[in-house]
């Protein structure tokens, strides 16, 4: 029987406190509210749950207080089935929190405090490293600082290990230290933050994709997001990618159909909300490109 694929999430860990209400309370005002949610988030801490639920073996690097939401945290991984040898606390300093405030017509403001995310050196990325080359793939994102992302893609690069790097959220960042990734996979709004130009439309993705083509990415297609259809979604194929022999050599843009099958979004999503978890449309997109990747498969193109 093959093995499962292993999977290592270099990412943050994040503890959603979401407060209901009638409505925002004014400057200096103490209002009541309706109800009450504590849960799990934070990009990376949703692509490991998505991993293991795709089924992989899930290693996660990562970093949280010496505080109840830090212990919280890393048992709610261990429910999951989530390796976390590398999940360390930090003293004096808090695990990461997503205050959330939501109205009933759903308006919502958030304020993220990354606490001990920000803590996830490069030195870290070193103290893993027996694990992390037992991996087929290291998974990052940007809710921890863009030094460690930088390192961990190197590290990925020199020790043979497929890379993925999600952009979220959105930052400026050099494509010089990420274009040895194998795949870079930004949404409309990530993209624009770093090819610096507009994406609302198809022409616009096809201009941007340009752009990001000429700033040392490979091979670029853009796929619709599954929840509102409007959305669109990079898929770049970086230099380094070619060596695992999933892309063509060509320069074309394509456009790829996202098969989306809704059961399995249900699934990944509704384990993290019998948690108290919360994984959102982005994660669920990015755990059907993450299962793409494992089992090799070619996503139906569409004429451009």
């Amino acid at each position: 029987m093959p093995r499962s694929p292993r999977i290592a999430v270099i990412g943050s860990a994040n503890t959603d406190l979401t407060t209901f209400s009638d409505t925002f309370p004014r400057p200096g005002e103490t209002i009541f509210g309706t109800r009450f949610d504590l849960g799990f988030g934070g990009k990376g801490a949703n692509q490991a749950v998505a991993a293991r639920l795709c089924g992989a073996d899930v290693v996660m690097i990562a970093k949280v207080g010496n505080d109840l939401f830090g212990e919280a945290t890393i048992k709610n991984f261990a429910a999951f089935g989530i390796d976390t040898t590398h999940v360390g606390i930090v003293d004096g300093v808090s695990s990461g929190v997503a205050p959330i405030f939501v109205e009933p017509n759903g308006q919502n403001r958030i304020i993220v405090v990354k606490g001990a995310n920000d803590t996830l050196k490069p030195a870290d990325v070193d103290v893993a490293a027996e694990t992390l080359r037992s991996v087929d793939t290291i998974i990052l994102q940007f809710e921890i600082p863009l030094e460690t992302v930088y390192y961990a893609v190197q590290f990925a690069r020199k020790n043979q290990i497929r890379c993925i790097v999600n952009p979220a959220p959105a930052l400026p960042a050099k494509l010089s230290e990420l274009a040895v990734a194998d795949y870079f996979v930004p949404n409309e709004t990530e993209a624009e933050a770093i090819a610096g130009l507009p994406v609302h439309s198809l022409d616009d993705a096809k201009k941007c994709a340009a752009a990001l083509l000429q700033k040392e990415v490979f091979q670029c297609s853009w796929r619709k997001d599954c929840r509102s259809g409007k959305r669109w979604r990079a898929r770049v194929f970086t230099p380094r990618f070619r060596r695992w022999g999933l892309a063509r050599r060509s320069r074309f843009l394509r456009v790829l159909s996202l098969q989306m099958n809704g059961a399995a979004a249900a699934e990944t999503s509704a384990p993290g909300k019998a948690r108290g978890g919360r994984n959102d449309g982005h994660e669920r997109i990015f755990c059907k490109l993450l299962s793409d990747v494992l089992s090799k498969i070619s996503m139906r193109p569409i004429a451009v």
